[in-house]
C-alpha cells in the first residue's frame, strides 16, 4: 500500500479522494441520461402537438413552426435548470 493512499482511495490533486470523482461521474451520466430520454419524449409527442393545433409542420411555410417549438422548449427548460440549481444552492447553505 501507498502511504499516501487514505481508506484505500488514493487522493486526488485536491487532496479529495477519487470517489468523489465517481460520484460526479455517475450523477452527469445519469443527467445527460435522463435529457436524452426528456428530450426524446418531446419529439415523439411532437405529431401530436401539432396535431391538436391543427398545424402540418413539414410544409413549405410552416417548418418555422416546428423550430419554433423545439427551441422555445430547450430555451424554457435551460432558464428553469439555470433558475433551479441557483435557489438549490443558496438554499443549502
Amino acid at each position: 500500500m501507498f502511504s499516501d493512499q487514505v481508506n484505500g482511495h488514493s487522493p486526488s490533486p485536491e487532496g479529495r479522494p477519487d470517489r468523489y470523482r465517481w460520484i460526479a461521474l455517475s450523477n452527469t451520466t445519469l443527467s445527460m441520461t435522463m435529457a436524452t430520454i426528456d428530450a426524446s419524449i418531446v419529439i415523439v409527442s411532437m405529431p401530436a402537438i401539432f396535431r391538436g393545433i391543427h398545424l402540418n409542420p413539414l410544409t413549405s411555410g410552416n417548418v418555422t413552426y416546428l423550430l419554433w417549438m423545439i427551441i422555445g422548449y430547450l430555451l424554457v427548460q435551460s432558464v428553469l435548470v439555470v433558475t433551479l440549481a441557483g435557489w438549490a444552492t443558496c438554499s443549502a447553505g
